[in-house]
């Protein structure tokens, strides 16, 4: 085993169960002191093998874990909160083990399989530097007339994204934490989303096509966009994406006033959240900043108003890329058995019954 790696897997299982120190000794009952736990995390002192397992059976992970090689560093990719979100500094630093363990898995099967993803969006240069509302807005159409999306609704972006080369991963993270993004090893479009937005299809949505942006847009900004301005902009992308200006214009015309069933009909076309919607209709001018307070205030104000406004009204299905990909690689027979069911997350049962069954059904003749 590789001393180093054994070092770093041990505090990053440990980080991702958000123990402390004491914590793993008090789980461990016992059998280890904290000073000797932090000399393994040095790498100062290697675990023998019992104590490794004992080490596995605390941090629920199979032994083999600690000698796994890492792909890429989680290091080299920003985690970030909404603002406000409350979130402890134990649950972002679990969040990023979580999520290198994720793109690690990736990265381990896309080798198994030897599918040479790479990143293949489809781009020509773009010439124009990137600033303000309206230059996102105008990224996104160049970004949709080269991928020859025209003016029509993304019907599903999953399946769009993943034709033009994105990798989209989903993993169990908390309130405040949305998705993150990045061009991993230089090969690889990934996008990391929450979990818990698979209740909410016109939030995850927009939470992918606004990493998009961030994967898009980044050599394109403005010297002097800071970080702020850096989201706005790629929310702006993001709404452009989903629902193109000149239809909201079309739709709602020359309109004296915008009703709720105007914002429904675009949501259930469009994919897109009222809320988001709602904004994008006062960043470009077409609603004023008096109306657009009016409509937040009494969002919050009515009773049920916040519960009918937030209401999802879009189906959209979604691709399992750990799952499709550790199940194509067991069936090839270049994945064990049992890691295949730690990726995929079931049951050695139900494992074993979804593969005695997709053979019975894959007859040749």
């Amino acid at each position: 085993m590789d001393s180093i790696t054994v070092a770093k897997r041990i505090k990053q299982a440990r980080i991702k169960n958000k123990l402390s120190l004491d914590a793993l000794c008090l789980k461990m009952e016992g059998s280890i002191s904290k000073q000797a736990i932090h000399k393994y995390e040095k790498g100062d002192v290697a675990p023998s093998t019992d104590m490794l397992r004992k080490l596995a059976v605390a941090l629920n992970v199979p032994v083999d874990y600690f000698s796994r090689p890492y792909h890429f560093d989680i290091n080299n990719v920003k985690v970030e909160f909404r603002k406000k979100a409350g979130v402890k500094v134990k649950d972002t630093d679990a969040l990023k083990m979580q999520i290198q363990d994720d793109i690690d898995q990736f990265l381990e099967l896309d080798s198994l399989l030897n599918e040479q993803r790479v990143v293949t969006d489809g781009l020509k240069p773009y010439n124009n530097s990137i600033s303000t509302i309206y230059d996102a807005m105008t990224f996104a159409m160049h970004v949709r007339n080269e991928w020859n999306l025209g003016t029509d609704s993304i019907a599903n972006v999953y399946y769009l994204l993943e034709s033009k080369g994105f990798e989209i991963l989903s993993t169990d993270g908390p309130d405040g934490f949305d998705g993150v993004s990045g061009l991993i090893n230089g090969t690889h479009h990934i996008i990391v989303i929450n979990r818990r937005l698979d209740q909410i299809i016109e939030r995850r949505r927009f939470t992918i096509m606004h990493e998009v942006g961030h994967l898009l847009m980044k050599n394109y900004l403005s010297a002097d966009v800071d970080s702020k301005m850096v989201e706005k902009l790629c929310h702006a992308f993001a709404g452009e994406m989903l629902l193109p200006l000149i239809k909201v214009k079309q739709t709602l015309g020359n309109k004296s006033g915008i009703c709720d069933n105007d914002l429904i009909s675009l949501q259930r076309e469009y994919g897109m959240s009222i809320d988001a919607i709602v904004h994008k209709l006062h960043d470009t001018g077409i609603i004023n900043d008096s109306n657009y307070k009016k409509f937040n205030i009494l969002k919050n104000k009515i009773k049920g108003r916040k519960e009918y406004i937030e209401t999802s009204r879009y189906n959209e299905g979604k691709i399992e890329i750990l799952k499709e990909m550790a199940f194509h690689a067991l069936m090839q027979e270049i994945l064990s058995f049992d890691r295949a069911t730690e990726i995929i997350g079931i049951p050695e049962e139900e494992l074993y019954s979804i593969i005695n069954n997709k053979l019975r059904l894959n007859q040749c003749l």
